[in-house]
């Protein structure tokens, strides 16, 4: 696993050649009380494509496509996160964030020190745009003069660099300080799938499995393919954080479960500052690719990381052949800010269109999604179907059903960024408890338990139409 030195020494590298230096102006030239204000982006998963001054204390910040490859869809274009520092006497500062890849209304987060982050006040941040569009709550296409504005208080600045960004980081630096405090525990062996294609850095690979458990119910689970899309590391310090503190006073028969994590898929994404893609480029979560005469092996195309991480797949899907297990696969969804927690579970309960075995694993997966929506205080979004267009594609839920069929409960799932059902906008800790009520659900799940809510997932209200309409979300998404 990559040190802390190895990693600062690789960021030094990095920084050479991917600084983006946005913008440092101390000239007042266009007028008195013009500050000096610099905005960087130059340190571990920062991004962002220009700023421009725009007025004495006014400034237009630019969206940048990842690798500034202009190629890649306009909705990629989604991920910022910068460090403004003043010069002098702190003013109060005007953010514009144009070309943007999305239009739902957020409030962006802040913090001094990269770790302990604050949401900006939501009346501080407005929808700016002549469209109708840009302030509805669908997505649209993209506008020019679809903006959000951000006002910067001069208190906020007390001489400290500020870090603001569009949700709360995860960096590859904070797993491996997470990774480090559960060194030692008897139920956890930490190794490495290898090393990532472009910066040669460290997947991490955790087995959470306990010398004297049964392995009666195992689970695989990866996360941050798309390396902007933290809350699923948030999600993972939650899971990994309440399973051991059961297993350590075996609760639930949790010393039972064996587990196997793969947190951080995009390792060289996450430390680039790319939304959804390598440094080259690819997105890694459509590039599972593999024919009948490869599997369980991808292609030898494949990307690297998608070899590496396939590889313990492999083995453990080999090693419990002879049993079901649930395999999750942790994003996060760029939707409408009251858009809760939701899946993707596969196919549906008609007959007439499914076979025994896609109902099956339709069945198992929304039983697994009910008892979260339990656990989680209903916060979690509805599908009345789930369809069978992931087989048209080459996603890791593709080659979970290509080799183990119904008996794996392979799905996606997304937190999102916005209030995600709670009264306010989602907070780390939130998301957090969404992995403690994953790992309840899961024992739930083992020990056969069936929630009361209907198995279609029904509204509270008790209609059947999914609470937010469908978005072609694997096109969008994925």
């Amino acid at each position: 696993m990559t040190s802390p030195s190895s990693l600062g020494r690789f960021l030094a590298v990095f920084v050479l050649g991917f600084w983006i230096a946005a913008c440092s102006d101390s000239d007042d030239s266009n007028g008195q009380g013009k500050a000096d204000v610099s905005i960087t982006s130059n340190f571990e998963s920062g991004n962002i494509g220009r700023a421009e001054r725009a007025g004495d204390a006014e400034w237009d910040l630019y969206l940048k496509d990842d690798n500034n490859d202009a190629s890649l869809p306009v909705n990629w274009r989604n991920w910022w996160y910068v460090r403004i520092r003043q010069q002098g006497e702190a003013q109060t500062l005007t953010l514009n964030l144009k070309n943007r890849g999305w239009n739902y209304f957020y409030v962006p987060v802040y913090s001094y020190d990269r770790l302990n982050w604050f949401r900006l006040d939501e009346s501080d941040v407005k929808q700016v745009g002549s469209s109708e569009t840009c302030n509805s709550t669908t997505q649209s296409p993209v506008l020019d003069d679809c903006e959000l504005s951000m006002r910067l208080d001069a208190s906020l600045f007390d001489g400290r660099p500020l870090y603001l960004a569009r949700f709360y980081p995860y960096t590859y630096s904070q797993l491996l300080t997470f990774l480090k405090t559960l060194e030692g525990h008897e139920c956890v062996d930490q190794s490495s799938v290898g090393r990532t294609a472009v910066f040669q850095e460290s997947i991490p690979y955790l087995t959470i499995r306990c010398p004297d458990g049964d392995d009666s119910q195992v689970v695989w689970i990866h996360g941050r393919t798309h390396p902007a899309e933290s809350g699923s590391s948030f999600v993972l310090e939650g899971a990994i954080t309440r399973l051991l503190g059961d297993m350590e006073e075996n609760r639930n028969n949790s010393r039972n479960l064996a587990v196997y994590i793969v947190p951080m898929h995009n390792v060289d994404g996450v430390i680039a500052g790319n939304y959804r893609t390598t440094p080259d480029s690819l997105n890694l979560e459509v590039l599972w690719t593999f024919d009948q005469a490869s599997l369980p092996f991808l292609k030898s195309d494949a990307p690297l990381e998608n070899r590496l991480v396939n590889e313990p797949m492999r083995t453990v899907s080999q090693m419990f052949a002879d049993r079901s297990l649930i395999a999750l696969n942790l994003h996060s969804s760029n939707s409408a800010p009251d858009r809760p927690v939701f899946a993707f579970p596969h196919f549906g309960d008609d007959p007439d269109q499914y076979t025994a075995e896609e109902i099956q694993l339709w069945n198992d997966s929304n039983r697994l999604l009910n008892l979260l929506k339990v656990n989680y205080d209903g916060r979690i979004d509805t599908t009345a179907t789930g369809g069978d267009g992931f087989l048209n594609a080459f996603f890791p839920e593709t080659w979970w059903w290509r080799t183990r069929a119904e008996t794996a409960v392979a799905m996606t799932v997304e937190t999102t960024y916005g209030r995600a059902g709670f009264p306010h906008w989602v907070t780390e800790t939130n998301i957090r408890e969404l992995g403690s009520s994953l790992i309840q659900s899961i024992y739930d799940y083992r020990d056969g338990v069936v929630p009361e809510t209907p198995i279609n997932l029904l509204r509270s209200d008790g209609q059947a139409e999914p609470v937010f309409a469908p978005m072609d979300e694997w096109d969008t998404k994925h």
